[in-house]
């Protein structure tokens, strides 16, 4: 019996960490038919095939989503691991490397502004570092303290929503150092 309602309680939980998801993401405003009507056309694009400035914060967005995409995924493969296998789920994802993880995840984001490897590799560090590292320092922790599985997928609800809510945009300040937009002259 206690194991249906665990099972049962780990179904919600996931339900519950995919509606967070949805309702963290900012809502798409749509506009009534006289508003796009009045809407100016946007400036034509440029040679480097973004748009100006607003291209560029556009490209900027667009890694950040991308970003949250990665680290939501992540969270939602860890809460399906720990209802399926328990805590062995987290310990063998905080056995994995974090640069395997994300080297794909930016070398296609980012294929068209790095020149080299090095390059991604430099954004790859950045991401780990100010990402990855605080996530994994956090489930660490609470695998340290013990094996409920409640309280752990507790921290890692927590820590994801750090990790989507500050610690990407921390990453996409310091990306800025590393990372040259797309030209917009």
């Amino acid at each position: 019996v206690d194991d249906l309602f665990r099972r049962l309680r780990s179904s919600r939980a996931v339900a519950v960490a995919e509606a967070h998801t949805v309702l963290d993401d900012p809502p798409t405003p749509v506009l009534a038919p006289s508003d796009a009507a009045t809407q100016s056309s946007p400036e034509p694009e440029r040679e480097g095939g973004e748009a100006g400035p607003d291209g560029q914060a556009a490209w900027w967005t667009a890694l950040g989503r991308t970003l949250k995409r990665a680290v939501v995924d992540e969270q939602a493969d860890l809460l399906d691991g720990l209802r399926r296998e328990g805590v062995d789920a987290v310990a063998r994802h905080l056995a994995g490397d974090p640069v395997e993880r994300w080297r794909p995840v930016l070398a296609d984001v980012l294929a068209d502004v790095l020149v080299d490897d090095a390059d991604v590799d430099a954004a790859v560090a950045v991401v780990v570092e100010l990402v990855e590292d605080p996530l994994r320092y956090r489930l660490r922790a609470a695998l340290d303290e013990g094996d409920d599985a409640d309280e752990l997928t507790a921290v890692l609800r927590a820590a994801y929503r750090d990790a989507r809510g500050r610690r990407v945009g921390d990453a996409l300040t310091a990306l800025a150092d590393v990372v040259e937009p797309p030209d917009t002259a």
